[in-house]
Formats: structure tokens, sequence, C-alpha cells
């Protein structure tokens, strides 16, 4: 499967790119007053409002850094049973794809409640990269996006 991989912090994660429409930069975005820390705004995505969350904030409870290697991430699950369709993720260090297999992302026995959408790890004798469950994580948003 070919997985995105990208930093939050000093720690790598992958998304199945399955879900991924495409990885702009970061832009400026229409702020939301009263919103939740981890929702940065909207972004205007061929005029359509997307959220964007600001994934750094909900995994290690700082916001984004504003460099110019953090990138936003359109996510699209429409062909899922899931209630929130698209959204966007901002994150940092966009590096690379890569062809890995899943059933190598090995669960841990430790969950952290808080982030359901933490799945398993993958390790090699060079890195450590923790899959992120894009349909656990867009249930996880739905009481941030409703109205």
């Amino acid at each position: 499967m070919l997985m995105l991989l990208f930093h939050a912090g000093q720690n790598r994660y992958a998304i199945d790119c399955d879900y991924v429409i495409e990885v702009i930069p970061k832009v400026t975005l229409k702020e939301i007053p009263h919103s939740p820390p981890n929702i940065l705004g909207l972004l205007n995505y061929g005029g359509q409002p997307l959220p964007v969350v600001d994934l750094v904030q909900m995994i290690e409870n700082r916001p984004v850094n504003s460099s110019m290697h953090s990138r936003i991430i359109v996510i699209q699950c429409r062909h899922l049973k899931v209630d929130v369709q698209s959204f966007a993720l901002a994150v940092e260090k966009v590096t690379e794809t890569a062809e890995m297999d899943h059933d190598r992302f090995y669960k841990t026995g430790l969950e952290v409640v808080d982030l359901p959408f933490l799945d398993g790890l993958y390790t090699d004798e060079k890195q450590t990269i923790q899959f992120i469950d894009i349909v656990v994580l867009a249930e996880y948003l739905k009481p941030s996006f409703k109205p």
C-alpha cells in the first residue's frame, strides 16, 4: 500500500495515500471564532470550505510550526461510511511516499485512549513510523465539525 510519510515534531507518521487528494503549502485560512484549538480554520479548496485540523496540536499538544516545511494534506473519505467526507490536516515535513505493507505496522498493546486513530508501529534498523487510521480519525473528528 502506498503511504504518505510526514512528521509531527520529531516523530514520523504514515497515512494511506488512498485518502490523500493533494498536499499543499500552508496557506492563509478563514479563522473560525471559538473553535477548538485543533481546528485551524477553513481552507477554500476549489470553492469548497474544508476544515483544517492541526494534527500536531492533537498529537503533541502544541501548534504546528509555521515554517516552510509545514504542509496541508487534503483528505477525502467519500467512499467510506463516515459522516466527515472531506477535511485537511496541517502537519510538519511531508517527506515522501513509500510502498509499505500494512501488516508490518505492529500493534504495541499500548492504546492512547485520547488518540484512538494512532495505530500500529513500523520499525526497522533506521526508523520508527506510526500509522494513522484516517477512518478512525474522521469519526473522532466528527463532533468538531458539527454546525
